[in-house]
């Protein structure tokens, strides 16, 4: 939808609440976390993502989280 951006968050595993990487603005509906993001941030095994949208300045009250092994 125009005017719509997404924020990625990932955490490490566990419960952790602070990300250890934060993107925003995605305008596209793709988003890669390849070897190079994950070597700096020094995660293994599984991490978990939060997606939201932002349209025109506006946080969505939804977020998506999910958990992600890593190979």
């Amino acid at each position: 939808e125009a005017g719509t951006t997404y924020t990625i968050r990932v955490y490490p595993s566990g419960a952790s609440t602070t990300p250890v990487r934060t993107v925003t603005g995605i305008t596209g509906t793709a988003w890669s976390y390849d070897a190079a993001m994950i070597a700096a941030d020094g995660v293994s095994g599984t991490i978990a993502v939060e997606l939201e949208s932002v349209r025109d300045g506006l946080i969505s009250t939804h977020r998506y989280r999910f958990s992600i092994a890593l190979a």
